[in-house]
């Protein structure tokens, strides 16, 4: 297989905000890249699928006055019938994810198979630059064709750009046409009434931005804040043997046993477009790391968070993210480095090489000093990709942004149906959450207006 082209690098100008560059500011800075293509993110997530923990679900019952969300499973149960979710077979799912497997055994510790939306696919580990052959059940080729099929029109290439009101009550959105089109140099305005509701669905950031640019206001100040984005840092391991990741699935094993830590790891390797930067060294200690790829093996330490960041406008009217690691999150994280460490090294790894500056390898001698003294934050190197919580859901309009429903408080005919209405972090990939919750707000609007 070829793990690095031209036209891998030009899908992710084309299919991702900000050609990938997507950024929460703060210490450390953290790439946080999301899709801008029709289907959303979902064209170019790994596709992995998880229920929210039950804790979870129940803390947002008792704490944010939402009765529903503890009665989800039939709503899970439905998208993981449409989507065709199956966890990954081992023996298919290609060696980067059996060597995260083997580690597990050898230590003794939680570990299972991820479920994806993608069935038999054909293990090309490319997820993250659109899967050429649709296996990968996204949105563009699930959803969005029942909603067509039901009378749906779906418009690419344009831009939301203003929500306009009659008082309180959203009536419909300013819109410019011809946004993706180089040659259209002039986009074209027109402006769609909205029957009964306008529903924003733009995301962690986007819903935020189309919002406050729009002149809303929430009672509770909540908009744009309590930002989650489930830190993580991809720790790479050299091993003997050829790996060859990029033939495998992208995402495919999960070692579960430090969930009470809010970590969760999952074997994931990406292709050289995309992994080649984390590798150790420069010139010719560089380029020694990168003739040995096909014998890495890689994993992601994934953070449910509590820390916090905000979403808001910079004075030109463009996004503006900011982020704040906490020093208790950060040592969490290199608690999380510390056990991948442990897992290839208990697989047979050569070497750890666990990004954070300082200290580009670490042997299997210093994991107890990585636990006994963590890095501070600045110098963990992170990405994160589950942006979540900045039109938190509340039944009290002065805690929340939207209600129970989905509804904007203190407005009429306006909804919000993303990730952006969690109430907090969930520390898993949050897609079928997303779905689910989507389900549940878009049934209440369709019985009201019944």
């Amino acid at each position: 297989s070829d793990v690095c082209s031209s036209d891998l690098l030009a899908a992710v100008t084309q299919l991702y905000r900000d050609g990938g560059l997507t950024i929460a500011e703060g210490m450390p800075v953290i790439p946080t890249p999301v899709g801008r293509v029709v289907g959303g993110t979902t064209v170019i997530n790994s596709g992995t699928c998880f229920r929210a923990p039950r804790e979870v679900l129940e803390r947002w019952r008792a704490e944010a006055g939402i009765d529903w969300v503890a009665e989800m499973d039939a709503d899970y149960a439905a998208a993981e019938e449409l989507l065709r979710v199956t966890p990954v077979d081992p023996e298919r799912m290609g060696r980067n994810g059996q060597i995260l497997m083997e580690g597990a055994e050898e230590m003794g510790v939680a570990h299972r198979p991820l479920a994806r939306n993608a069935g038999r696919c054909s293990q090309c580990s490319s997820c993250p630059l659109g899967c050429r052959l649709d296996a990968k059940r996204a949105m563009h080729v699930s959803y969005l064709p029942r909603a067509v099929a039901a009378g749906a029109r779906v418009r690419a290439g344009v831009e939301a750009r203003r929500i306009l009101f009659e008082g309180r009550r959203a009536i419909g959105v300013e819109c410019a046409a011809g946004m993706a089109d180089a040659a259209a140099p002039h986009p074209r305005p027109y402006t769609v009434r909205a029957r009964r509701a306008v529903i924003v669905a733009g995301g962690a950031f986007g819903t935020p931005e189309l919002l406050l640019r729009s002149g809303v206001r929430s009672r509770s100040g909540q908009l744009g804040r309590n930002l989650r984005i489930h830190p993580a840092c991809w720790v790479g391991a050299r091993f003997d043997e050829e790996v060859r990741g990029w033939e495998g699935v992208m995402q495919s094993y999960a070692v579960t046993e430090w969930e009470r830590h809010g970590l969760l790891l999952e074997a994931t390797f990406t292709p050289l477009a995309f992994g080649g930067q984390w590798l150790p060294g420069t010139g010719a200690e560089y380029e020694r790391h990168l003739a040995d790829y096909g014998r890495l093996a890689s994993t992601g330490v994934h953070l449910s968070d509590r820390s916090s960041g905000r979403v808001g406008l910079a004075g030109d009217g463009s996004l503006r993210i900011t982020y704040r690691l906490t020093r208790d999150d950060a040592a969490r994280l290199a608690f999380g480095i510390a056990r991948a460490a442990e897992l290839f090294y208990a697989a047979g790894a050569r070497e750890v090489y666990p990004q954070i500056a300082g200290l580009p390898v670490v042997s299997r001698n210093r994991i107890a000093e990585l636990d006994a003294s963590p890095p501070p934050a600045r110098r963990l190197r992170l990405e994160a990709f589950h942006p979540l919580g900045t039109a938190r859901m509340d039944a009290d309009p002065a805690r929340g942004v939207v209600d129970a429903e989905g509804r904007v408080h203190g407005y009429e005919g306006l909804l919000v149906c993303d990730g952006s209405i969690f109430p907090s972090s969930i520390g898993v990939n949050p897609m079928m959450t997303i779905i689910a919750m989507a389900a549940n707000v878009a049934r209440r609007l369709a019985e009201r207006s019944a």
